[in-house]
């Protein structure tokens, strides 16, 4: 079975960059200098500034269909059923 690897590096600077980032353009930073500095793209500085984000933290429109634990429980029970190769039995 394949591993995945992901490929995009899109939203890899995390909420408290951009929180901060957002501080920063706000108290007076360009948003150009403020790109440079965080690895934020200016689009989406300008985009969380103008309050056009719904779900800040998310990519994409879609939302999660578990939650975080009910995800991790069917990861776990996943991993134990491929080990033991009951998995389409």
């Amino acid at each position: 079975m394949g591993r995945y690897s992901r490929k995009s590096t899109r939203g890899n600077y995390g909420m408290e960059k951009l929180h901060e980032a957002n501080k920063k353009v706000q108290d007076g930073m360009s948003k150009r200098k403020a790109e440079s500095i965080y690895g934020i793209p200016r689009k989406t500085l300008t985009r969380h500034l103008e309050g056009r984000v719904k779900k800040p933290g998310s990519l994409g429109r879609f939302d999660n269909v578990f939650g975080k634990e009910a995800e991790q429980v069917l990861v776990e029970h996943l991993k134990l059923k491929t080990a033991a190769n009951v998995l389409w039995a």
